[in-house]
C-alpha cells in the first residue's frame, strides 16, 4: 500500500466536508481494457432519450431571433441524496426532461412523477443551487425567446420538496427574472455569508447587433441587463442599479471569481457580437466597476462561453473565452466575414477594447492583470464553438479543457449570405423553408485539449475518444458511477444528448463540502490539495461553461 500525503485548507468560515478517495493503488492507464479516455454510452443503454429539438416559423426563426440556434444547457446534481448524480436538461421548445440516476449509467425519466415539468416558453440555461439551504438541491431554469411576452420569460424555480417532487416558486424567492436569460450563478458579493445571484442577460434589439454607439449602449432596457439579487434570507431583492452593473449587450456566459486576488469575488461577462466583455471588480461597498481595459489586453469579438479555474497549479484562477474561428482551412473561409480595420479602429476608439475573433486563453499573473497565451496555448481554433470546462479529466494533476462545438446551421456562410442578396436584389421571392434549407448544416466534433504543463496543451480528441461529430452546446461533467474520475454530458441541438464514461485508473480524492446554515453547499470554498512537489486548488462554483451547472463534489487526481 502507498500512502498519499496532502493537506486541506477551506476558506470560507468553518467547513466540513466528506472525503472519498481509493483505497487501493490504480494500475494502467484505462479501466477495463478501454482504448479511449472515454466511451459513449448509447441511448439504449442509458435510457436518456432527450432532445433539445427546435422548430422555426414564420414568427419565430433565425431571421428575427438569431439565438434560435445557440441551444440549451444541463445541470447535474444529486437531487434525491442517494449519492448518485442526477442530470436535469432544458429544452429550447423542447420539453425539460429530469433524469434519475440508477447506477451503472442507467437513468430514468421522473419528469412528470417529481413535477419538475416545463412545457412552456423557450427555456435556456439551468443550475442547481440549495436556495434554502435545506441541504436539497433545487432546479432554477432560464427563460429568454417569447418576445412581448413576459410571462413566457419569468425564469423558473423548482424547490425541492425532500419527497422526490419539486414546486415552482420563482416568484415567492422574488427570482421570476422577465429578461431574456442565459445563466444564474451563485456569488456572496456582499460578504454576509449568504449567497446572491447574477443573472446574465442579453438583448432583443438585433438588428443593432453591428452598431458602435457607446449611446445606444447606454440607453438602458430593464428586461435586457443583467440583473444582481441579494439574498435577504427568504426573498432576493434586485440590486443591479445600486451595484453600478446596469448594461447592455448580448450576455452569454459568465464566470464567478477574484480576479484582482483581493478577497472579494468579482464577474466576468462574455458579450456576444460586438459588444466588448465586462470584467467587473468588487469595490467592497455594495458596487462594482468594469476594469476590463487595465487588467485584460484584448478579449475575443464573439464571446460565447468562459470557465475560470487554475491551469498551471500556481494557485492562481486562469480564464478562457470562446470565439467562433475554425480549425478548417475552407470554413475558416466560407464562414468568417471579411476583414474590416476600418470596423476594428471603430471599436477602439469607442472604447470596445481590442477584440480578436479567437478564443483566448488569459494566465492570471497574481497581481489582478492576465497575460494571454491562446495561441501558444494551441487552443484558439475550434470553430463555433460554446461550452469551455476546465477540468482534470485523466486525473494526472493537470486541469484539461473541453470545448462544445457546432451550430446547427451555419449562417455566416458567406455562399448562402450572397445568394439571399443576390434574389433580394433581382425580387426572387424565396419562401422560409427554401432559405432554411439553402443554410448549410455541418456536424463537428467536440474539442478537449490534454494539459501537458508550462502553458502547452495537446488535441487530444481521437486518442479520448470524443470525435463523434454533433451540435454541442450546453456540457456539463459529474462522477455519475461513483469511481473516482468525471464522466461528461453533452446537451445537442436537434440530436439525443451524449453521454460518456471516463475510463480513467487514476488514484483520485473526492470532496463533498458541507457549509454553514447560509451556504449549505459550501460555494465559493476554496480548496489546496499539496503533496511534495505541487499544490493543486479548485474554488467551487458550479455553473460553468455555457448555460449549464457542473457537480457540487471536488475531485482531484492524485
Amino acid at each position: 500500500m502507498k500512502y498519499f500525503l496532502f493537506s486541506l485548507t477551506l476558506i470560507f468560515i468553518t467547513l466540513s466536508c466528506n472525503v472519498k478517495s481509493n483505497d487501493t493503488i490504480k494500475d494502467g492507464v484505462f479501466t477495463d481494457n478501454a482504448q479511449h479516455l472515454f466511451t459513449k454510452i448509447e441511448k439504449e443503454a442509458s435510457n436518456i432519450l432527450f432532445q433539445n429539438t427546435v422548430k422555426p416559423t414564420k414568427q419565430f426563426n433565425f431571421m428575427s431571433y438569431p439565438y434560435l440556434y445557440a441551444g440549451a444547457g444541463l445541470a447535474v446534481g444529486d437531487i434525491d441524496n442517494d449519492g448518485l448524480e442526477d442530470i436535469y436538461f432544458v429544452g429550447n421548445n423542447s420539453p425539460n426532461k429530469l433524469y434519475k440516476n440508477e447506477g451503472d449509467f442507467k437513468f430514468k425519466d421522473i419528469t412528470n412523477t417529481s413535477k419538475a415539468e416545463d412545457y412552456n416558453g423557450f427555456s435556456t440555461g439551468v443550475t442547481m443551487l440549495d436556495i434554502n439551504n435545506d441541504g436539497w438541491l433545487d432546479i432554477y431554469v432560464l427563460k429568454a425567446g417569447s418576445l412581448g411576452n413576459d410571462l413566457g420569460r419569468r425564469n423558473l424555480l423548482f424547490v425541492n420538496q425532500q419527497n422526490g417532487t419539486f414546486y415552482e416558486e420563482g416568484k415567492k424567492w422574488g427570482l421570476d427574472d422577465p429578461g431574456y436569460g442565459t445563466q444564474a450563478y451563485s456569488i456572496d458579493f456582499d460578504k454576509d455569508g449568504d449567497l446572491d445571484l447574477y443573472i446574465v442577460n442579453y438583448r432583443y434589439d438585433f438588428t443593432n447587433n453591428g452598431k458602435v454607439s457607446m449611446e445606444l449602449q447606454n440607453q438602458i432596457e430593464e428586461i435586457t441587463s443583467d440583473q444582481l439579487y441579494r439574498n435577504d434570507g427568504n426573498t432576493f431583492t434586485k440590486v443591479t442599479g445600486e451595484a453600478g452593473l446596469y448594461n447592455k449587450a448580448w450576455g452569454l456566459s459568465a464566470s464567478i471569481g477574484d480576479f484582482n486576488n483581493d478577497g472579494w469575488e468579482d464577474i466576468y461577462v462574455a458579450n456576444d457580437f460586438n459588444e466588448p466583455d465586462a470584467m467587473y471588480i468588487n469595490q467592497k461597498d455594495g458596487t462594482f466597476k468594469d476594469e476590463i481595459l487595465t487588467r485584460l489586453n484584448h478579449i475575443s469579438y464573439n464571446s460565447m462561453g468562459t470557465d475560470f479555474a487554475d491551469l498551471n497549479n500556481d494557485s492562481y484562477e486562469d480564464l478562457i473565452t470562446l470565439d467562433m474561428a475554425a480549425e478548417n482551412y475552407e470554413r475558416s473561409k466560407v464562414n468568417m466575414a471579411s476583414m474590416d480595420t476600418q470596423g476594428f479602429k471603430n471599436l477602439v476608439n469607442a472604447g470596445y477594447h481590442y477584440p480578436y475573433m479567437t478564443n483566448m486563453l488569459f494566465y492570471n499573473e497574481g497581481n489582478g492583470k492576465f497575460k494571454e497565451t491562446g495561441q501558444l496555448s494551441g487552443i484558439t481554433k475550434t470553430d463555433w464553438s460554446w461550452a469551455p470546462l476546465i477540468i482534470d479529466f485523466d486525473n494526472d494533476g493537470l486541469k484539461d479543457i473541453f470545448i462544445s462545438n457546432g451550430v446547427y446551421k451555419d449562417y455566416h456562410n458567406q455562399d448562402f449570405r450572397n445568394l439571399v442578396k443576390h434574389n433580394f436584389e433581382n425580387k426572387i421571392a424565396m419562401s422560409l423553408d427554401k432559405v432554411m434549407d439553402l443554410i448549410p448544416s455541418e456536424k463537428q466534433n467536440n474539442y478537449i485539449f490534454r494539459n501537458e504543463g508550462n502553458l502547452s496543451f495537446n488535441k487530444s480528441i481521437k486518442e479520448w475518444g470524443l470525435e463523434e461529430p454533433t451540435f454541442s452546446n450546453g456540457s456539463a461533467y459529474a462522477d455519475f458511477d461513483n469511481d473516482g474520475d468525471l464522466d461528461l454530458v453533452t446537451n445537442n441541438f436537434n440530436h439525443n444528448a451524449s453521454l460518456y464514461r471516463n475510463n480513467s485508473n487514476v488514484n483520485y480524492l473526492q470532496l463533498n463540502l458541507k457549509g454553514p446554515d447560509n451556504n449549505s453547499l459550501g460555494i465559493g470554498a476554496e480548496v489546496y490539495v499539496k503533496n511534495k512537489t505541487e499544490t493543486q486548488f479548485q474554488k467551487l462554483y458550479v455553473s460553468r461553461g455555457y448555460k449549464s451547472s457542473v457537480t457540487h463534489i471536488l475531485n482531484f487526481g492524485l
